[in-house]
């Protein structure tokens, strides 16, 4: 059996606050874990990336937020809004 990986401590943070602010999105729609599982994301992984255990990937995070109907570029810079400051645009490279 494979060692799970250690997870940098701030890695971990982030992907707790994303599972959470996914988990309240998916309840706004008043959608279940299973449900989930028409984007391609089974019930146990979903579960997994709302509690903050998944490393979960952009394209994933991406698919998710359009099937409950919310811009990726809006959850991304949403509690900046929230707080008053504007957003900050992408870094181009």
């Amino acid at each position: 059996m494979a060692k799970r990986q250690e997870i940098d401590p701030s890695v971990e943070q982030a992907l707790k606050l994303i599972g959470g602010q996914l988990r309240r999105l998916r309840l706004k729609r008043g959608l279940t874990q299973s449900e989930m599982e028409e984007v391609q994301v089974s019930h146990k992984y979903y579960q997994r990336i709302e509690t903050g255990r998944a490393n979960i990937t952009i394209a994933t995070l991406v698919r998710i937020m359009r099937a409950l109907g919310f811009e990726f570029s809006r959850f991304c810079f949403r509690e900046r809004r929230k707080k008053g400051r504007a957003a900050t645009p992408p870094v181009s490279v």
